[in-house]
């Protein structure tokens, strides 16, 4: 994994969406012909995990709300108690700003400390991502946890019949046939092209790929690549080969910061499988990376315990205990390319909308211009 993807992670919703705003994409949402564009997203406490009272996070909200030039909240919940809150700001036709508010009990770690995924957001507020292929996605919600058990052991074997697709009404009657089918072929290795399902091939790919995807393991269908290289290395030493594995999990709700499912090995053990789309995926989360290696110390020995390992183990910490606006920063001040001081400069802006023209950063006489600080959280 490239340096970049660790710290980047994976997709984070709505607060991912303001970082690509922020990148130069432009990105609508809409409720019938109704049509607002994201302008950024805030998230308070900036410095802290939370607000300890109800006070604190109502004056944290309202002074992000005057910072971002007070835009008309037009959708929030009222926080029971202390907590954070992910503030995003959006414009309409007219040009005039919005918010919608998102609160929580706690920022998470890691690059999405707030999650408000677009189906979310859709649910909440109305509004869908107008993108033809991203709100295809939410429509669908295709994800395995929407439509199997989760946290449940199911035979390989079992998954095109215990597969519900009628609790979404959403999902196009096409879908809704083409679905168990193409997961039926995958368990039988068929490959003959299934009516209409082109039409939807980046949903299905990147959505029900997850749960096609440990299928294809246990059976050796439609797997190319490493594929008897893992089962040497992985499998053989217990006793093992792919074929052995006809039990899945898929996780259920919360942050599963890692794996898209889980092929039981015995009742103490799992090989977790993170599925990726053939254009490979967001970057697994390095926040779950961690927790695996704490968690599993014994698993990960001959590894984490040699000397040229550590180094690079004390960033990924680095990376996995901030946010991920400050971990890039902590990084850089370690390696000497901002003082500590310049770190907090930039911490102060973030979330300002200060874009051009700024002073330098330190005291000393400086011939750079036209500085560029983009609004990324």
């Amino acid at each position: 994994m490239r340096a970049f993807e660790i710290i980047q992670e994976s997709s984070g919703g709505i607060i991912r969406r303001a970082q690509e705003v922020s990148q130069g994409k432009t990105i609508t949402f809409a409720k019938g012909e109704d049509k607002i564009s994201l302008v950024s997203a805030v998230v308070v406490p900036n410095d802290l995990d939370k607000y300890e009272t109800k006070e604190e996070l109502v004056q944290g909200i309202q002074a992000a709300l005057k910072a971002n030039g007070n835009p008309t909240v037009m959708w929030s919940k009222e926080p029971k108690n202390g907590g954070a809150a992910v503030i995003t700001i959006w414009k309409n036709a007219e040009n005039k700003l919005m918010a919608f508010i998102k609160t929580a009990n706690v920022k998470k770690p890691g690059a999405f400390p707030i999650v408000w995924t677009n189906s979310e957001f859709a649910s909440d507020t109305g509004y869908q991502q107008a993108d033809s292929k991203i709100a295809e996605r939410a429509q669908f919600n295709l994800k395995p946890q929407s439509i199997l058990p989760p946290n449940t052991e199911l035979d390989i074997s079992a998954i095109p019949g215990t597969l519900n697709l009628e609790s979404n009404k959403n999902l196009p009657d096409d879908a809704r046939q083409q679905i168990p089918q193409l997961i039926q072929n995958v368990l039988e290795g068929k490959k003959d092209p299934v009516p209409g399902a082109a039409n939807y091939s980046t949903t299905y790919e990147v959505d029900l790929g997850e749960t096609a995807a440990p299928i294809a393991l246990s059976t050796g269908n439609f797997v190319t690549g490493s594929y008897k290289e893992a089962e040497d290395s992985l499998l053989k030493p217990l006793g093992l080969s792919w074929r052995n594995l006809t039990t899945v999990t898929f996780p259920g709700g919360g942050r599963n910061l890692l794996y898209d499912s889980y092929l039981v090995i015995n009742k103490d053990t799992t090989l977790k499988i993170s599925s990726k789309d053939k254009k490979g995926g967001a970057a697994a989360a390095v926040t779950g990376l961690m927790k695996d290696i704490e968690n599993n110390p014994e698993r990960f020995q001959g590894i984490t315990d040699k000397k040229d390992f550590q180094e690079i183990l004390g960033y990924v910490k680095i990376i996995s205990e901030n946010r991920s606006d400050t971990g890039p920063l902590v990084l850089a001040v370690n390696f000497g390319m901002i003082t500590e001081e310049e770190k907090n400069i930039i911490l102060g802006n973030l979330g300002k909308g200060l874009k051009y023209n700024l002073p330098c950063m330190t005291t000393d006489t400086c011939k750079c211009s036209n500085v560029v600080i983009p609004n990324l959280v």
